[in-house]
């Protein structure tokens, strides 16, 4: 080959490989935080506040989206408390599972068709043979919540007597070992940790705060909630978000 030839070929690969570089580097990337750091929604790799996923709804449902919008993903999970600051300040682009009552400017926010929907449950164990059919039955009862949430549909005059935890996985555990009478929680959460355990439970009629859950973002942002929403519809009309929340049920 021609030393004229060669330098040709080299600048034509050069020029290829510039080409594939730039095409890699412009694909976007979006920052999802403010979903639930638990299972069945996310198991967490790594201390963050930037991590992975290694499973959960959450991950299932990005991956998806991810394959059809051409789009990649970044978890970040600053402490709850800072991430309404944080998407002001555009560290996070979009919520993924989010509720209006949950922010303090929900106006200031563009929202996604409605993905999932969760209600709060009560579980005892089948052995105690208790029966809640109404708030006034939990009255006396030892309550397992969450530490730090609020549940306004729990109201104090019921007379329950409030034992908290940290996550819904211990108030589970703890009811096994007779220490609570009750937990209350997410239904989704709940049912995913009970499922396969040796003692039986009673999953009580009682069900309350059911909610339908969306993506948002920011309205000056300027993350693509049209196009995400669009997506959204798509895979909720062929099935693929039942097939996800199936998974984990």
């Amino acid at each position: 080959m021609k030393p004229r030839s060669v330098l040709v070929c080299f600048f034509f690969l050069i020029g290829s490989i510039s080409c594939v570089a730039g095409q890699t580097a412009q694909r976007p990337s979006y920052v999802l935080g403010g979903f639930p750091s638990v299972m069945p929604f996310a198991s967490i790799d790594g201390k963050g506040p930037y991590v992975k996923l290694k499973n959960g709804i959450i991950k299932d449902l990005a991956d998806e989206i991810s394959k059809r919008t051409g789009w990649d993903f970044v978890y970040y999970f600053p402490p709850r408390k800072r991430m309404e600051g944080e998407m002001a300040a555009g560290r996070i682009d979009f919520i993924p599972m989010a509720h209006p009552l949950w922010l303090k400017s929900p106006s200031d926010y563009t929202w996604s068709e409605p993905w999932i929907s969760n209600s709060s449950i009560f579980i005892s164990l089948k052995s105690a043979k208790k029966s809640i059919r109404t708030l006034s039955d939990i009255k006396g009862m030892r309550l397992g919540l969450v530490t730090g949430y609020v549940y306004p549909e729990l109201p104090e005059a019921s007379g329950f007597i409030r034992d908290n935890a940290a996550l819904e996985a211990r108030n589970i555990r703890r009811l096994e070992a007779e220490l609570i009478d009750v937990v209350y929680g997410s239904r989704l959460e709940l049912l995913y940790y009970i499922k396969g355990r040796k003692i039986p439970f009673d999953i009580h009629p009682l069900q309350l705060g059911s909610q339908d859950l969306s993506w948002a973002c920011r309205k000056d942002s300027g993350a693509p909630i049209d196009r995400l929403n669009a997506v959204l519809k798509a895979m909720l009309a062929d099935g693929s978000v039942n097939a996800i929340l199936s998974a984990y049920r």
